[in-house]
């Protein structure tokens, strides 16, 4: 039976946690959009029953294929790698994908965004913004002239300002800023990169490099600079 007309059936990949947050933040009736009904609940671990909490079973990725081949697939999960490597799967079995462009009030008309993106309602994305395949942006702000790359995380209430470019299966965590790009010398976060919860990141990240605090350094600099602080301390407590 085909869904109401204000209703959009979804299954979704993943089954607690991050997966059932993003159905909250993205079920809202809105007049631009029909609202969600997830259908299914896909673990590939645990499976086989209902969902305790939502009127859908937990089901398998086989059964998926078998109960639900044409049904849209809304990824769930925040880690990058797994969403690239989920992606991968599901391309293969000629799978379509749930793509959220966030709110229209809220999204410059001019940006874009790949197949299975997911935006939150209350991201604000400003003009000349592009967004690759499968990523998941839970931002505050995403400014003007931003790239993103395929499978990219952005954690809740993070805030990218303009001439950034974020590469492939990056990690930006909750509450991150990223910032001090300008016209002609964008700040480049490489690929497969995490940035910490909280971290200020004003200049150019390595491809997997992991970086913390403000500003935000890799890790191994972080924690001399903890030990010299701390050795300082203990030396003005001792003396």
């Amino acid at each position: 039976m085909s869904p109401a007309p204000d209703l959009q059936d979804v299954v979704c990949y993943g089954a607690a946690g991050l997966a059932l947050h993003l159905l909250t933040q993205l079920k809202p009736i809105r007049a631009h959009r029909p609202s969600l009904r997830c259908v299914g609940f896909v673990d590939e671990f645990s499976h086989g029953y209902p969902h305790p909490t939502e009127d859908a079973p937990v089901i398998s990725p086989q059964q998926r294929r078998e109960q639900f081949p044409d049904i849209p697939v809304l990824l769930g999960i925040g880690d990058p790698k797994a969403r690239a490597r989920i992606f991968t799967e599901l391309l293969t079995e000629g799978a379509s994908w749930y793509t959220s462009s966030g709110d229209p009030d809220r999204v410059h008309p001019s940006a874009k965004f790949g197949p299975g993106t997911l935006i939150r309602e209350i991201t604000r994305v400003g003009a000349n913004v592009r967004v690759g395949r499968g990523a998941l942006v839970l931002a505050r702000l995403i400014a003007h002239d931003v790239t993103i790359g395929d499978f990219t995380t952005v954690g809740v209430d993070a805030g990218v300002l303009g001439h950034v470019t974020i590469g492939d299966e990056v990690n930006v965590a909750p509450y991150a800023v990223v910032c001090n790009g300008r016209p002609g010398r964008s700040l480049t976060i490489g690929d497969g990169a995490v940035v910490g919860v909280g971290a200020v990141v004003t200049k150019d990240v390595p491809p997997g490099a992991v970086v913390v605090g403000n500003p935000a350094m890799p890790v191994a600099h972080w924690r001399k600079l903890t030990a010299l602080a701390e050795q300082a301390v203990a030396e003005d407590r001792d003396g």
